[in-house]
């Protein structure tokens, strides 16, 4: 969102297979954003979201399912699903310099109704202040210093036997400007 493009291109590699009938796999979640561990630079203004290995159902995202805390207190907050991608949008700004737990569980399920085989649980820590000089309550960013990168992909390098049916899906670093795709 910054500006900045890839340091490189990233280019990876699939062969596809045939559409499979049963389905018997697990979903997993492959990514995240905040990324697990996080210990700042997360703005308080941020979207929580999960980035799945298939295509999921969307009736079994939801509040109880996707869920964001902060301590023992659950975070309120919208859940929407778009591709392989399930967001948690909080109604309020999240609080500076705190840290946050995000779980998606096993009611969490892809269409063919296999669940997650565990609960999945990923925590961050938020950047700023809420009296800095920034009039926002924290909300500047950092200076950008590291260039985007491509941190994960639907099929992975090398997948064979993809579903010929699949959405091909990259998961970069940080948020990307739409229009430079």
């Amino acid at each position: 969102m910054a500006g900045e493009p890839l340091s490189d291109p990233y280019v990876w590699s699939f062969t596809t297979g045939t559409v499979s009938e049963s389905d018997v796999i697990p979903p997993i979640v492959s990514s995240t954003s905040p990324s697990n561990n996080v210990n700042s630079g997360v703005l308080i203004n941020s979207l929580i979201t999960a980035n799945f290995s298939e295509e999921m159902n969307p009736l079994t995202l939801t509040p109880a399912t996707f869920t964001l805390q902060q301590g023992n207190t659950f975070v309120s907050g919208t859940i929407t699903y778009a591709g392989f991608t399930a967001t948690f949008t909080p109604l309020n700004p999240l609080a500076p310099n705190t840290i946050y737990t995000s779980t998606i569980t096993t009611g969490t399920k892809d269409l063919a109704g296999n669940a997650l085989a565990g609960n999945y649980i990923w925590n961050f820590i938020t950047y700023g202040s809420s009296s800095g000089g920034n009039g926002g309550g924290g909300s500047v960013s950092p200076k950008v210093t590291t260039l985007p990168t491509v941190m994960s992909t639907i099929p992975v390098n090398t997948a064979t036997g993809v579903v010929v049916n699949s959405v091909i899906t990259a998961v970069f670093s940080e948020a990307m400007q739409p229009l430079t795709k």
